[in-house]
């Protein structure tokens, strides 16, 4: 990770730091790999038909999500995220977009 740290990532290095983070060595002994095994399980062996095909790859979404923003405009921006949390008025959270 050290690698990427403070760097703006080309596709090829996002790709590569997909493949780092979530290898198989990786992720083993960890919450969300007992959890993305225990949706495979549940998909392989569910009834022909048991789920469309959105619940099927909402069981598979729902195991974790992270939103990241790099910490460089994290720092930029913070100021401003702060005032969308806390404006009410819908037009006005508009603008400040």
């Amino acid at each position: 990770m050290q690698d990427y740290h403070s760097h703006e990532l080309d596709e090829k290095a996002k790709i590569n730091l997909v493949k780092n983070i979530y290898a198989k060595e990786e992720l083993k002994g960890t919450k969300f790999y007992q959890e993305f095994k225990n949706a495979l399980h549940v998909l392989d062996f569910m009834e022909d038909y048991q789920y469309t095909r959105n619940e099927a790859q909402r069981i598979l979404r729902d195991i974790q999500s992270h939103t990241v923003i790099p910490r460089k405009i994290y720092g930029q921006i913070h100021d401003l995220l702060d005032r969308l949390a806390q404006e009410k008025d819908s037009s006005e959270r508009s603008r400040l977009r």
